[in-house]
């Protein structure tokens, strides 16, 4: 189970691993196993370092470090976004989408209209290796159009102004989207 766990998410700390099973109360017989594996040469102990320095302790499959490296040499564009459902695995552990992202994925469909931030079904914008947007879609079919309700950049500049890589990102995500539906985008001043 831990190393189909460590297979889906390339790195994770114990914690994540145990909480992708739901393992619970068992903390001392997974780090076991996770020893085991790792004498065994399945798995690498490591640790991932924020942008401040910070390293937080966590396993890798050497395969998976080696796809690492390679990556290194073959970044994703950041110009070309993808959208991603509130409830996609990458978003399920909240603490991790922060460790790894620096984003604060927040579901705010059971929230007031009042208290919503973001918008009720949110979809983050994933552009190369990070979660640059947020925007609130609403399909029109009866119009054939897809409104867009709200978007949010995560980074701006002191102006307030977001890349020009991250508004392509979230231009091209929403008509990817909209293109895939059969409807038109309406709305995205980006």
């Amino acid at each position: 189970l831990l190393l189909d766990a460590l297979r889906g998410h390339g790195w994770a700390t114990t914690g994540t691993l145990m909480q992708t099973w739901r393992l619970r109360n068992i903390r001392q017989a997974i780090q076991a196993v996770l020893a085991r594996l790792r004498d065994k040469g399945e798995i690498i102990a490591c640790a991932l370092r924020d942008d401040d320095g910070r390293r937080t302790p966590g396993w890798i499959r050497p395969r998976d470090l080696n796809l690492a490296g390679r990556l290194k040499r073959v970044r994703p564009r950041n110009d070309r976004g993808v959208l991603l459902s509130p409830f996609d695995p990458v978003l399920w552990d909240r603490p991790r989408v922060r460790r790894l992202f620096g984003f604060d994925q927040v579901l705010e469909i059971f929230k007031p209209a009042r208290k919503r931030r973001y918008g009720y079904y949110c979809l983050p914008v994933l552009a190369g290796d990070r979660l640059v947007a947020r925007v609130d879609l609403k399909a029109d079919r009866q119009n054939g159009n897809l409104h867009i309700l709200s978007h949010r950049f995560e980074t701006e500049d002191v102006r307030g102004h977001a890349s020009a890589a991250a508004r392509e990102a979230l231009r091209t995500a929403v008509a990817r989207y909209a293109a895939a539906i059969g409807l038109s985008p309406v709305g995205l001043t980006a």
